[in-house]
């Protein structure tokens, strides 16, 4: 959402001006991503270096943030009419109090939605390299506490740790106004396979027309960027797998080979599955009324998946008692 203040400037309005026009648009743009069935969305509110700017401009941009914390948390607000569950991503010890509290208490309130059609990412207080070091040191905390092995991780743990979550998406498509040809420091990761559009339009003067191009663009590339995603998955995938597989899979490896323990167990859990067993019986074991396939908890891929659901679960408690325990400032 780049181009606040070149609009105001051109205006001649105050750069706070120029910043609540740009929370227009904003508006505005949810709308349209919303009729055309977009499920996720992010945007990008504020920067960690826009702490550099004037105290000014700053002390104007938080009561903003507050202001409309609170606008799209109220009762019949635009969270409740469209049915949009927000997250604030970023560094969010870094605001002033007031500021945290508002964003706690509407990501705590749009939670609680009964029925949602779209999940709205604000990166307020963000940059992806703050993010990415926070997510590397998450996964490094989890190795040495012995909950991950350093052989689970892998793109989709790093993914999963990031601030967006597991639950958040790739990119699939993404806008930046005003004629900067650059991303900023935003989704490095997330925007890796995504349909980069720029625009020489300022934020506010986003046009419909504008968002269809683009829109349009996208489709345009949509089967070749699934295709390189998918290429770049399955390449990841083999790797992983011939790294968990060498320890665990009978035979020679140049042919099937007599089964390994991994396929046995792969082959039981499935047994107990199909009986009415469940996950989680026990340490890491399989449970069924045939018996229990026991040990899933070291055993390659599977006992992997395990670790990292269990990683993802904390970082979520983790994002949840800070929303808790800030909700009231």
């Amino acid at each position: 959402m780049d181009g606040n203040r070149r609009y105001a400037e051109r205006q001649h309005f105050d750069k706070a001006t120029g910043h609540t026009h740009g929370y227009g648009k904003m508006v505005e743009v949810i709308h349209w991503c919303i009729e055309l069935g977009v499920k996720h969305i992010t945007v990008y509110a504020f920067s960690i270096d826009n702490f550099k700017r004037s105290s000014d401009e700053v002390t104007a941009l938080m009561r903003l943030a507050e202001e409309k914390y609170a606008e799209l948390a109220a009762d019949n607000g635009l969270a409740e009419r469209e049915g949009i569950r927000m997250h604030i991503v970023g560094d969010l010890e870094l605001p002033p109090p007031a500021v945290q509290g508002a964003a706690a208490r509407l990501m705590r309130g749009t939670a609680a939605l009964r029925s949602t059609r779209a999940t709205l990412n604000v990166c307020f207080s963000y940059t992806s390299s703050e993010e990415s070091v926070h997510a590397a040191a998450a996964l490094q905390a989890a190795v040495r506490s012995g909950s991950l092995q350093p052989g689970d991780v892998c793109p989709a743990a790093l993914h999963g740790a990031l601030r967006t979550g597991p639950a958040s998406p790739p990119v699939d498509l993404l806008i930046r106004t005003s004629g900067e040809t650059r991303l900023s420091d935003f989704l490095l990761w997330q925007a890796s396979h995504a349909q980069l559009c720029y625009l020489p339009t300022l934020w506010p003067n986003l046009s419909y027309l504008d968002f269809a191009r683009c829109v349009l663009s996208y489709q345009r590339h949509a089967g070749a960027l699934a295709a390189l995603r998918r290429a770049a998955g399955e390449r990841l995938e083999r790797r992983k797998l011939r790294s968990w597989a060498a320890p665990w899979i009978g035979g020679s490896g140049e042919g099937p080979g007599r089964p390994g323990v991994l396929q046995v167990l792969l082959i039981r859990c499935a047994a107990a599955l199909g009986a009415g067993g469940r996950l989680g019986a026990g340490k890491g074991c399989v449970a069924g009324s045939g018996g229990v396939a026991g040990g899933l908890e070291g055993a390659g891929p599977v006992g992997s998946q395990l670790r990292l659901l269990r990683f993802f679960q904390q970082l979520d408690a983790e994002r949840q008692a800070w929303i808790a325990a800030h909700a009231d400032l």
